[in-house]
C-alpha cells in the first residue's frame, strides 16, 4: 500500500513537471536547452548561441525565471547577469525534449 502511494506521488510530480514544460513557449524551451548544454551564460551569449533576437531571449528568460527553472548570478564585471538552470530541473531536459520541435 505504501509503495502504491509513493509511486502515485512520484507520478504526480512527474506529471506536474511535464505539464509545466508543455506550457512553456518554444523560445523558452530552446533557451532552457541552451542553458542545459552550455551552463551559465549571459543574455547576449544565449542570443548569440541560439540566433534568437535579444528581446525574445529576454522574454524566454523571464518565463523561465517566473517558473522557477533558472537562477541568476552576478557576472564578474557586475554589469551583466549570468543565467543557469536550477539544480532540481537539470534532470528534466529529456522531458523538455519530448515537447519540443528542436531535436537534441
Amino acid at each position: 500500500m505504501v509503495n502504491s502511494v509513493k509511486s502515485e506521488t512520484g507520478m504526480a510530480k512527474e506529471d506536474w513537471r511535464i505539464q509545466r514544460f508543455k506550457n512553456l513557449t518554444m523560445s523558452a524551451k530552446f533557451v532552457f536547452k541552451i542553458l542545459d548544454y552550455n551552463g551559465l551564460l549571459t543574455q547576449k551569449e544565449i542570443a548569440d548561441e541560439s540566433g534568437l533576437p535579444n528581446r525574445t531571449v529576454r522574454y524566454a528568460l523571464n518565463i523561465l525565471d517566473n517558473e522557477g527553472l533558472i537562477e541568476k548570478r552576478i557576472h564578474r564585471d557586475a554589469r551583466q547577469t549570468l543565467y543557469g538552470l536550477k539544480n532540481p530541473y537539470i534532470h528534466t531536459v529529456d522531458e523538455v525534449a519530448n515537447f519540443s520541435c528542436i531535436p537534441l
